[in-house]
């Protein structure tokens, strides 16, 4: 599967993933058409804006960071919760250990 030609539901718009790449939470987020949701989204990423530039300064950790997107929009636009999840838990991984080196 082309992560460029995928299309992902998001706001009720279907859209490239690599458009939704850039910011996977609100895409998810308008998908659930919950304003509640949209707003604690937004309020996170002002939270880790921080975390993410750490994780993003080398081309390796935007590659990581882009794959992982790609597994969550993936088992979403897939409607498979225990996937969505796990790759949710592993790309939170993966992002503190290429933010933290730990």
């Amino acid at each position: 599967m082309d992560p460029h030609r995928v299309g992902v539901a998001c706001g009720g718009h279907r859209r490239p993933v690599r458009d939704r790449l850039r910011d996977p939470q609100q895409c998810l987020a308008h998908s659930a058409q919950n304003p509640l949701l949209v707003t604690l989204c937004t309020r996170t990423t002002e939270w880790t804006r921080h975390t993410r530039a750490l994780s993003h300064r080398t081309p390796l950790g935007r590659r990581v960071s882009i794959h992982g997107h790609t597994a969550i929009l993936r088992a979403v636009d897939a409607k498979d919760g225990p996937a969505a999840a796990a790759a949710m838990e592993q790309h939170l991984r993966e992002v503190r250990e290429i933010s933290t080196g730990c």
